[in-house]
Parts: structure tokens; C-alpha cells; sequence
């Protein structure tokens, strides 16, 4: 049992690390709605009753189908810590005990629903939501359980996951309600760094979760900030939102 479950742990981080390749370099359609002007940018999220998704806000796609090198260096970056998580519990587990390790089922959920929720938002938004707040979830669990227990690449999966989840919603909702794509990023990286805030109570003297947010949050400002100022505006105030969670949590 001990040696399945450290195989399923690598299975579930390859496929993660797959995927989240995959889906970078073969969308055919990247965040054109999030990088034109505001009053270019079509916000129709429903092109028939069967809610396919068709010129959505994408602000997710800029952490998962990135723009520049920066928002690249944090997808690999968070499959290097990833990989390495999965290898080092293989070699010297954080819990001599898998069976009675509470991280690795939520952290395994994680990687899996984490593979899954980008591929379906766009035929099947709904139901990509529904993917993407289990993934959430399961992250900010496995993040919490993994507390005092020096397994840093959790925190940055939680981190990473709460920026983009956050920003999928927000595209979700800034689209069936008619949203501009500028109120949407608002949205989305606020709410997200208060999120943050108070999921970091919970971690402890972690710096992975604000450290990955924070890198997010650059991204998203360097991306947009000669297309779209409001949403890199909406991002540097996420950033210094959680510049004072990282110096904390680095205390």
C-alpha cells in the first residue's frame, strides 16, 4: 500500500506536469480578450442555450497559456517543485506512514483536478468551475495539513492554484453578468489576495503560498500593463497585499 500510493503521487504530478504543457503550448487561443483594449474585448460568455464558452473573459489563460517569460518561470517552476515533492516523499517520506498522512489524498485530488478543470472551461464552463473549486479546495486542505511538515512545493501549489482559480471565476462571472474585463481582474486578484491572507493563518511560516501569488500577480501586471492598466493596476495592489503576508510569514 505504502509504495501504490507514492506511485499514484507521481502519476497524478506527471499528468499534472503534462497537462499544464500541453495546454501552454497547443490553445490555439490565448488571452486575446485580456491583452486588447478594454473596448475591443467581447464579454459574450454564452453563444448558445448549451452555454459553450465562446469569447469569455480568459484572465486564467494568462497563467495557463502564458504571455511572457515571467508567467512561464512560474509554471516551471511550480512543476519543478512539484516533481521534486513527489520524488523526495518517495525517498524520505514526509510521513513514515502514508496511509496516515493527511496531505496525500487533498494533495493528490490537486494534481488530478488540476490536470482536468482547463480543458473543459471553455465547451463546458460550468462544469470546469465546478472541477476548479475541488481543486481549490483540495489544495488550500493539503496546504493546511501540510503545516510544520517542510514540504514547501504544497504551499506553492496552493498559491498558484488560488491565483488562477480566482481569476477563473471571476472570468466566469465578469462574462454572465456582463462584467468589463477590467471589473473581472478586480474580481478576481482582491478577492484572491484577501483569500490569501486569511488561508495563510492557517499554513503558518510558510513563504511558498504568498511567494507563488506574488509572482502570479507580477505576470499579470507585466503582461497587461501597456494593454490593459486596470488590471495591472488591480494586480500591484494584490501584490503589495501579500508583500506583507511573505514578510510575515518569512518572520
Amino acid at each position: 500500500m505504502k509504495q501504490s500510493r507514492h506511485i499514484v503521487h507521481i502519476a497524478a504530478s506527471a499528468a499534472f506536469m503534462l497537462s499544464g504543457l500541453g495546454f501552454g503550448l497547443l490553445n490555439d487561443r490565448r488571452a486575446e480578450a485580456v491583452m486588447s483594449p478594454p473596448s475591443s474585448a467581447s464579454l459574450s460568455m454564452f453563444s448558445d442555450v448549451g452555454g459553450t464558452w465562446q469569447n469569455a473573459i480568459d484572465l486564467p489563460q494568462l497563467y495557463i497559456s502564458p504571455q511572457n517569460l515571467l508567467m512561464w518561470l512560474l509554471l516551471f517552476a511550480l512543476w519543478a517543485v512539484v516533481a521534486l515533492d513527489a520524488v523526495g516523499q518517495m525517498l524520505d517520506p514526509a510521513d513514515p506512514d502514508p496511509d496516515s498522512s493527511p496531505v496525500w489524498a487533498p494533495l493528490v485530488a490537486t494534481l488530478v483536478l488540476g490536470a482536468i478543470w482547463p480543458w473543459l472551461y471553455r465547451d463546458l464552463p460550468l462544469l470546469s468551475a465546478l472541477v476548479a473549486i475541488g481543486a481549490l479546495a483540495a489544495a488550500l486542505f493539503a496546504a493546511t495539513q501540510a503545516r510544520r511538515r517542510q514540504r514547501p512545493a504544497i504551499s506553492f501549489l496552493a498559491g498558484w492554484t488560488t491565483g488562477v482559480v480566482t481569476a477563473a471565476m471571476a472570468g466566469l462571472v465578469g462574462s454572465m453578468f456582463g462584467l468589463s474585463i477590467g471589473e473581472a481582474a478586480i474580481m478576481a486578484i482582491l478577492p484572491g489576495a484577501a483569500l490569501g491572507i486569511a488561508v495563510q493563518a492557517q499554513i503558518g511560516p510558510s513563504i511558498g503560498f504568498p511567494a507563488a501569488m506574488i509572482w502570479g500577480f507580477c505576470g499579470l501586471a507585466v503582461t497587461t500593463m501597456g494593454t490593459n492598466p486596470i488590471i495591472a493596476l488591480a494586480a500591484i495592489a494584490g501584490i503589495s497585499a501579500m508583500a506583507i503576508v511573505l514578510i510575515h510569514a518569512a518572520s
